[in-house]
């Protein structure tokens, strides 16, 4: 029972951090190089994520190390899920990382259930995760892979109080900005930028928001076609169709405050500290948007 991984990266890592008397339970999620289970430990509910490295690319142990370091970077916001524990078994390939419980599942699976979040509601979740971004971006840290998905509730009783999770393509800099130039994150919520495969940098987690907001307040997503190059292309056009039954749903100042989010130049969007402070999410609902 090691903690090579840790080691790697700071020689002080706290030692109730290596996990023990662990008791796994069902299943819960699953990605490409891992799973996510159910786990006890006196009589208290965690998630674990189990990491097959023997089973990922080359470089997946350096992407094990990049999150763990993320997640240490953020733990102390509230709305940033924890890493508790990481236990590594090296001789059989496999990392694992302990993680606060949310009791609620994910945003994703709310929305499907309420069929759109009413105005007020979509402003709180939105300014939570814009919050929970601005920190992160504070830290030189970028997320990538924002999406409903992404976002967990951490009960059924209430639908506004969340906690951004899964910073498996979260990217940090220790020398200014971080940016990239890798093709990642989900289809739905890519920035322009990174579908023309161009250098780019914490503005594609503004752009993301953006989406998810859209997608909370009409249910359906902005850009969408089966065919990924169609569907590219009305990325990079910023071809939105608001579903006409559910036009009332979107008052005006939400759609200013999205499309400021969803600007195709990323030079063009809000830093998350600025848009905190759009009209929309200080209440002012304004008139909406015309059904004619």
């Amino acid at each position: 029972m090691g903690n090579k991984l840790l080691s790697y990266l700071t020689p002080d890592f706290p030692e109730e951090y290596t996990p023990s008397g662990y008791e796994e339970g069902e299943l819960i999620g699953k990605g490409r190089y891992s799973v996510v289970k159910v786990c006890w430990k006196n009589d208290k509910k965690y998630a674990m994520k189990i990491i097959n490295v023997d089973m990922g690319r080359s470089g997946l142990i350096d992407r094990v190390k990049e999150e763990i370091s993320v997640h240490l970077a953020l733990a102390e916001h509230q709305r940033i899920v924890k890493l508790m524990d990481v236990h590594d078994s090296m001789m059989l390939g496999v990392v694992r990382l302990v993680m606060e419980y949310c009791d609620g599942g994910d945003l994703f699976e709310r929305i499907r259930e309420k069929t759109y979040y009413p105005d007020a509601e979509a402003r709180v979740c939105v300014r939570h995760v814009l919050d929970a971004v601005d920190f992160m971006h504070s830290k030189a840290i970028m997320h990538r892979d924002l999406k409903p998905e992404n976002i967990l509730l951490v009960d059924r009783s209430n639908c506004t109080n969340i906690k951004v999770s899964d910073f498996g393509l979260a990217k940090q800099s220790r020398k200014g900005e971080p940016r990239s130039a890798s093709v990642v994150g989900s289809y739905f919520y890519l920035a322009p930028e990174v579908v023309k495969k161009q250098e780019y940098g914490k503005e594609v987690d503004l752009w993301s928001i953006g989406v998810i907001c859209f997608v909370m307040l009409t249910g359906s997503l902005p850009f969408y076609h089966p065919e990924l190059p169609e569907l590219y292309k009305l990325i990079l056009e910023r071809d939105i169709n608001v579903p006409e039954p559910i036009k009332h749903n979107v008052v005006d100042n939400a759609m200013d405050f999205m499309l400021s989010l969803m600007q195709t130049c990323a030079s063009d969007r809000p830093k998350a500290e600025h848009a905190l402070s759009h009209p929309w999410l200080s209440g002012d609902s304004s008139v909406c948007l015309s059904t004619a």
